[in-house]
């Protein structure tokens, strides 16, 4: 109930604010807005559809549309059950692992210098595996994968243009939840 109250408040909020018609003209300007950032089809974006791309593949709006709504909920879920499975600090490194990587790959209008916001998730993890002896060599991995998104991009660029980023940066995303989600849930 509190969630319902807060999301009500902050809806009703612009209108101690605006004139009513005009709240009301930039919602639904809002809401076009971000039905047209849906529909990106621009091969600048590092986002899962950035892999997909990398193939010379296109997926249709409506389906990425849907895969981005299960896979919230696919991060609600993991999020709701493996934060059960952990304390603290570990709950909210995975908290932090799972809203970053989200955002990451399934935001249609992520750019490669975005997943400088995952850096901290990854230096977190990073540094609890490398005390733990025997996930030591995860660290090490997990480590060599963010500095392999900061750079590799750079010293492929002559190979590869300003792509590589495109889907190299969302593929180790992946790999790194993989690993942490391995982590929490075993």
């Amino acid at each position: 109930w509190r969630m319902v109250a807060g999301a009500a408040a902050l809806a009703a909020f612009p209108f101690l604010c605006a004139n009513y018609s005009y709240v009301i003209k930039e919602d639904f300007e809002m809401i076009r807005h971000l039905q047209a950032c849906a529909s990106v089809t621009e091969n600048r974006f590092a986002d899962v559809a950035g892999i997909v791309r990398a193939f010379g593949w296109e997926l249709p709006t409506v389906v990425s549309q849907w895969i981005r709504v299960v896979a919230g909920f696919a991060t609600l879920a993991a999020w709701w059950f493996g934060g059960k499975r952990v304390s603290e600090p570990l709950r909210g490194m995975w908290l932090y692992a799972l809203a970053a990587s989200y955002l990451m790959l399934f935001n249609p209008m992520t750019e490669a210098n975005s997943y400088v916001i995952l850096a901290p998730a990854m230096g977190c993890w990073a540094a609890w595996a490398l005390g733990d002896r025997e996930r030591r060599l995860a660290g090490f991995m997990i480590a060599g994968m963010a500095l392999s998104m900061g750079l590799l991009p750079n010293l492929l660029r002559p190979l590869f243009g300003n792509s590589f980023a495109l889907y190299w940066h969302p593929t180790m995303t992946i790999v790194f939840v993989l690993m942490v989600g391995h982590w929490v849930w075993h």
